[in-house]
């Protein structure tokens, strides 16, 4: 079983290199996520969807252990901030 808050912390830091897919053995994407910087980061943003909401699965579709909906919104909260903050300074 993957960890879903180590999943998260991958996916935040190192989303657009694909780390988070690498560590839940979803090989071929992390290739993928790592040759474009995450699809371009429209597929980061669609695996913070689907991480906040408890969908996010590993290779073999099990899910993370340790989902919680309030760790989930936790990461979502989260998310939603370096977004903001990401996009606020880049218009600065």
């Amino acid at each position: 079983m993957h960890s879903y808050f180590l999943t998260g912390v991958l996916l935040l830091f190192g989303g657009f290199l694909g780390l988070h897919r690498f560590y839940t053995g979803h090989i071929g994407s992390g290739l993928l996520y790592l040759l474009t910087g995450g699809v371009l980061g429209m597929g980061v943003l669609y695996d913070m969807f689907k991480f906040t909401s408890g969908e996010f699965e590993d290779s073999k579709g099990e899910t993370l252990e340790g989902y919680s909906s309030n760790l989930g919104w936790g990461f979502a909260i989260v998310y939603l901030l370096v977004i903001v903050i990401g996009a606020l300074s880049y218009f600065h």
